[in-house]
């Protein structure tokens, strides 16, 4: 049968249709378009569903494919870390519209992160919808690499994996700050590279820490993904599930 057109469907991390895309013909069997972007918000897993029809009447909407962007940006800055995020307020930040926490309520749920850096220091913020809590039991994380080829998917050795091979992670837990390599899972198991600096106010979260525990340096490009978690699951991600900065 001979091919009469072919089309993509687009559906946001939320399942709504983003967009719709005819695809050009380029020859008797290839069919492209190249000419779409994908703006943020929202971030995530986005669905793509490829649709084709032929000038018989058959259809096939059965090719899926799933993407997921992430966002390139530099901000340097010092920031002061004083249990005050005023130095954020010049800044980018990125806001959440997705939460994954499945329904365990919004002291999980992340609303918006941000990073910078100065010669010496990583600094990032997170925002929480339902406030900060210092248990045992809550986790902020932020997992990150510039060297993939020496990195871990997988978080804790769990099947929840991450779009990139992490390196190190920034775990705020307990009222302790800890960066970890990637072999870590808590603060009891073999990993702990050194300690981090934070500060917080009811619902924002700011942390420190320096560049050489995180095995960087200032030009160094960095993926990287926040995350807050329990004793036993991955609950929230941002910039959003799949997906990084």
């Amino acid at each position: 049968c001979t091919t009469q057109n072919v089309t993509a469907y687009i559906y946001a991390p939320n399942g709504s249709l983003y967009a719709t895309l005819p695809m050009l013909n380029k020859s008797n069997t290839i069919y492209e378009n190249s000419s779409f972007n994908i703006t943020a918000p929202p971030f995530g897993s986005y669905l793509v569903n490829i649709y084709a029809n032929s000038i018989d009447g058959d259809i096939n909407a059965s090719e899926n494919i799933s993407i997921a962007p992430f966002v390139n940006f530099n901000q340097s800055q010092t920031v002061v870390i004083n249990n005050q995020t005023g130095d954020w307020n010049p800044l980018t930040n990125f806001t959440d519209e997705v939460s994954e926490n499945g329904g365990n309520g919004p002291q999980f749920n992340i609303t918006h992160i941000s990073l910078a850096h100065n010669n010496t220091h990583l600094f990032t913020y997170l925002k929480i919808a339902g406030g900060i809590n210092f248990s045992d039991g809550r986790y902020y994380r932020a997992y990150l690499t510039n060297n993939e080829s020496n990195g871990e998917p997988r978080i804790n050795g769990s099947n929840t994996r991450l779009p990139f091979n992490y390196t190190r992670i920034i775990q705020l837990n307990n009222s302790e700050c800890r960066v970890y390599n990637k072999t870590n899972g808590a603060s009891n198991i073999p990993g702990i590279v050194g300690n981090c600096n934070f500060g917080n106010t009811s619902n924002e979260i700011e942390i420190e820490a320096p560049l050489s525990l995180l095995n960087l340096s200032v030009n160094n490009s960095v993926n990287l993904t926040f995350e807050t978690a329990n004793n036993t699951a991955s609950l929230d991600f941002m910039p959003n599930n799949n997906s990084f900065i």
